[in-house]
Protein backbone atom coordinates (compact mmCIF):
# COMPACT_ATOMS: atom_id res chain seq x y z
CA UNK A 1 0.00 0.00 0.00
CA UNK A 2 2.43 2.26 0.85
CA UNK A 3 4.36 1.59 -2.13
CA UNK A 4 1.49 2.60 -4.33
CA UNK A 5 1.05 5.88 -2.46
CA UNK A 6 4.33 6.87 -3.06
CA UNK A 7 4.31 5.72 -6.88
CA UNK A 8 0.86 7.74 -7.56
CA UNK A 9 2.78 10.90 -5.67
CA UNK A 10 5.45 10.62 -7.94
CA UNK A 11 3.63 10.40 -11.34
CA UNK A 12 1.13 13.23 -9.52
CA UNK A 13 4.41 15.29 -8.85
CA UNK A 14 5.72 14.90 -12.45
CA UNK A 15 3.07 15.43 -14.50
CA UNK A 16 1.40 18.59 -12.35
CA UNK A 17 3.04 21.20 -14.91
CA UNK A 18 2.12 20.16 -18.14
CA UNK A 19 -1.33 21.92 -18.73
CA UNK A 20 -4.67 23.00 -16.91
CA UNK A 21 -8.28 22.17 -17.20
CA UNK A 22 -11.64 22.61 -16.66
CA UNK A 23 -12.66 19.94 -13.92
CA UNK A 24 -16.00 19.86 -13.60
CA UNK A 25 -16.98 17.71 -16.54
CA UNK A 26 -19.18 15.13 -16.58
CA UNK A 27 -16.42 13.00 -19.33
CA UNK A 28 -14.43 12.22 -16.68
CA UNK A 29 -13.83 10.79 -12.85
CA UNK A 30 -13.56 14.18 -10.92
CA UNK A 31 -11.86 13.36 -7.15
CA UNK A 32 -12.62 16.90 -6.79
CA UNK A 33 -16.35 16.89 -7.04
CA UNK A 34 -15.90 13.63 -4.72
CA UNK A 35 -14.17 15.37 -2.07
CA UNK A 36 -16.48 18.38 -2.07
CA UNK A 37 -19.46 15.61 -1.48
CA UNK A 38 -17.89 14.19 1.30
CA UNK A 39 -17.25 17.92 2.75
CA UNK A 40 -21.31 18.05 2.12
CA UNK A 41 -21.27 14.61 4.44
CA UNK A 42 -19.21 16.57 7.18
CA UNK A 43 -21.50 19.75 6.93
CA UNK A 44 -24.20 17.14 7.56
CA UNK A 45 -22.31 15.75 10.41
CA UNK A 46 -21.66 19.41 11.80
CA UNK A 47 -25.36 20.27 11.76
CA UNK A 48 -25.92 17.29 13.89
CA UNK A 49 -22.72 18.33 16.58
CA UNK A 50 -24.58 21.54 17.12
CA UNK A 51 -27.91 20.18 17.91
CA UNK A 52 -26.18 18.31 20.47
CA UNK A 53 -24.07 21.98 21.58
CA UNK A 54 -27.99 22.95 21.76
CA UNK A 55 -29.38 20.06 23.87
CA UNK A 56 -26.33 19.20 26.00
CA UNK A 57 -26.44 23.31 27.10
CA UNK A 58 -29.97 22.46 28.79
CA UNK A 59 -28.91 19.51 30.48
CA UNK A 60 -30.78 16.84 27.88
CA UNK A 61 -28.21 13.38 27.27
CA UNK A 62 -30.72 11.23 26.30
CA UNK A 63 -29.21 10.58 22.64
CA UNK A 64 -25.83 10.27 23.63
CA UNK A 65 -25.78 6.87 21.24
CA UNK A 66 -26.54 8.68 18.44
CA UNK A 67 -23.64 11.39 19.33
CA UNK A 68 -21.22 8.52 19.32
CA UNK A 69 -22.07 7.12 16.12
CA UNK A 70 -21.83 10.59 14.17
CA UNK A 71 -18.44 10.64 16.35
CA UNK A 72 -17.91 7.56 14.81
CA UNK A 73 -18.65 8.42 11.26
CA UNK A 74 -16.13 11.72 11.88
CA UNK A 75 -13.07 9.16 12.75
CA UNK A 76 -13.75 6.91 10.23
CA UNK A 77 -14.79 8.85 7.00
CA UNK A 78 -13.65 12.21 7.34
CA UNK A 79 -10.75 12.13 9.43
CA UNK A 80 -9.22 8.24 8.47
CA UNK A 81 -10.58 8.21 4.73
CA UNK A 82 -10.96 11.71 3.51
CA UNK A 83 -8.41 13.83 4.94
CA UNK A 84 -5.88 10.84 4.09
CA UNK A 85 -6.69 11.27 0.41
CA UNK A 86 -6.14 15.26 0.59
CA UNK A 87 -2.72 14.50 2.53
CA UNK A 88 -1.76 11.70 0.31
CA UNK A 89 -2.42 12.98 -3.25
CA UNK A 90 -3.55 16.68 -3.09
CA UNK A 91 -1.31 18.70 -0.65
CA UNK A 92 2.20 17.22 -2.11
CA UNK A 93 1.46 18.82 -5.58
CA UNK A 94 0.96 22.23 -3.97
CA UNK A 95 4.28 21.84 -1.88
CA UNK A 96 6.52 20.57 -4.86
CA UNK A 97 4.96 23.86 -7.39
CA UNK A 98 5.30 25.65 -4.25
CA UNK A 99 1.51 26.87 -4.16
CA UNK A 100 -0.86 27.90 -0.85
CA UNK A 101 2.83 25.74 1.05
CA UNK A 102 1.99 27.89 3.86
CA UNK A 103 -1.97 27.25 3.73
CA UNK A 104 -1.40 23.41 3.22
CA UNK A 105 0.72 22.84 6.38
CA UNK A 106 -1.75 24.82 8.34
CA UNK A 107 -4.48 21.99 6.57
CA UNK A 108 -2.20 19.45 7.85
CA UNK A 109 -1.73 20.72 11.15
CA UNK A 110 -5.48 21.10 11.78
CA UNK A 111 -6.27 17.96 10.73
CA UNK A 112 -4.42 16.62 13.37
CA UNK A 113 -5.70 18.85 15.45
CA UNK A 114 -9.45 17.83 14.49
CA UNK A 115 -8.51 13.99 15.11
CA UNK A 116 -7.21 14.90 18.51
CA UNK A 117 -10.72 16.61 19.11
CA UNK A 118 -12.35 13.48 17.66
CA UNK A 119 -10.45 11.59 20.09
CA UNK A 120 -11.26 13.82 23.39
CA UNK A 121 -14.56 13.55 22.18
CA UNK A 122 -15.12 9.30 21.64
CA UNK A 123 -13.28 8.99 25.13
CA UNK A 124 -16.02 11.59 26.64
CA UNK A 125 -18.59 9.58 25.38
CA UNK A 126 -17.48 6.02 26.60
CA UNK A 127 -16.70 7.70 29.99
CA UNK A 128 -20.03 7.20 32.56
CA UNK A 129 -21.79 10.64 33.57
CA UNK A 130 -19.22 12.82 31.16
CA UNK A 131 -18.93 16.39 31.76
CA UNK A 132 -21.90 17.91 29.87
CA UNK A 133 -20.69 21.14 29.84
CA UNK A 134 -16.37 20.36 28.57
CA UNK A 135 -18.36 17.69 25.76
CA UNK A 136 -20.44 20.52 24.67
CA UNK A 137 -17.73 23.35 24.47
CA UNK A 138 -15.81 20.15 22.75
CA UNK A 139 -18.09 19.89 20.19
CA UNK A 140 -19.07 23.73 19.61
CA UNK A 141 -14.75 23.79 18.84
CA UNK A 142 -14.92 21.60 16.96
CA UNK A 143 -17.93 22.95 15.07
CA UNK A 144 -16.50 26.34 14.45
CA UNK A 145 -13.31 24.95 13.52
CA UNK A 146 -14.65 22.45 10.53
CA UNK A 147 -16.42 24.73 8.96
CA UNK A 148 -13.68 27.68 8.28
CA UNK A 149 -11.38 24.63 7.16
CA UNK A 150 -13.89 23.32 5.25
CA UNK A 151 -14.84 26.35 3.54
CA UNK A 152 -10.96 27.15 2.71
CA UNK A 153 -10.24 23.79 0.77
CA UNK A 154 -13.62 24.25 -1.27
CA UNK A 155 -12.84 27.83 -2.08
CA UNK A 156 -8.70 27.85 -2.37
CA UNK A 157 -7.52 24.27 -2.65
CA UNK A 158 -9.70 22.12 -4.52
CA UNK A 159 -10.13 24.99 -7.54
CA UNK A 160 -6.83 25.62 -7.59
CA UNK A 161 -5.66 21.97 -7.92
CA UNK A 162 -7.49 21.21 -11.19
CA UNK A 163 -4.89 23.78 -12.36
CA UNK A 164 -1.87 22.27 -11.06
CA UNK A 165 -2.73 18.60 -12.45
CA UNK A 166 -3.06 17.05 -16.11
CA UNK A 167 -6.49 15.60 -17.24
CA UNK A 168 -5.10 12.15 -17.33
CA UNK A 169 -4.07 12.36 -13.92
CA UNK A 170 -6.58 13.85 -12.67
CA UNK A 171 -8.45 11.47 -13.51
CA UNK A 172 -6.59 8.57 -12.60
CA UNK A 173 -6.85 9.97 -9.21
CA UNK A 174 -10.57 9.97 -9.05
CA UNK A 175 -10.25 6.58 -10.20
CA UNK A 176 -7.89 5.34 -7.39
CA UNK A 177 -10.25 7.20 -4.49
CA UNK A 178 -12.99 5.15 -5.94
CA UNK A 179 -10.95 2.12 -5.56
CA UNK A 180 -10.08 3.14 -2.10
CA UNK A 181 -13.51 3.92 -0.97
CA UNK A 182 -14.85 0.65 -2.48
CA UNK A 183 -11.88 -0.78 -0.73
CA UNK A 184 -12.56 0.23 3.01
CA UNK A 185 -16.45 1.03 2.84
CA UNK A 186 -17.21 -1.92 0.50
CA UNK A 187 -19.49 -1.15 -2.86
CA UNK A 188 -21.43 1.84 -2.73
CA UNK A 189 -20.10 3.44 0.62
CA UNK A 190 -20.52 6.72 0.11
CA UNK A 191 -24.41 5.66 0.27
CA UNK A 192 -23.95 3.64 3.59
CA UNK A 193 -22.41 6.64 5.03
CA UNK A 194 -24.96 9.07 3.24
CA UNK A 195 -27.71 6.36 4.82
CA UNK A 196 -26.04 6.01 8.42
CA UNK A 197 -26.05 10.28 8.51
CA UNK A 198 -29.60 10.30 7.85
CA UNK A 199 -30.54 7.58 10.14
CA UNK A 200 -28.89 10.11 12.60
CA UNK A 201 -31.09 12.84 11.36
CA UNK A 202 -34.09 10.84 11.73
CA UNK A 203 -33.87 9.85 14.99
CA UNK A 204 -32.48 13.69 16.20
CA UNK A 205 -35.91 14.99 14.39
CA UNK A 206 -33.49 17.68 12.44
CA UNK A 207 -35.56 17.27 9.56
CA UNK A 208 -38.76 19.03 10.81
CA UNK A 209 -36.47 21.27 13.37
Amino acid sequence: MKNNIRVIRAFLIKRASRQSFEYFSEDITNPIQDLMLEHGVLRRILLIYRHFVKTLSKGDTSNMPLLRRAAQLVHSFIENYHERIEELYLFPVFKQHGVEVDLIRELENEHESGRALTQGLLKKLITPNPDIQELSTALAKYVDFYERHSAEEDTIIFPQFSKLVPLDVFEHLGELMEKSEDRIFGQDGLEHILMEVASIENALQLNID
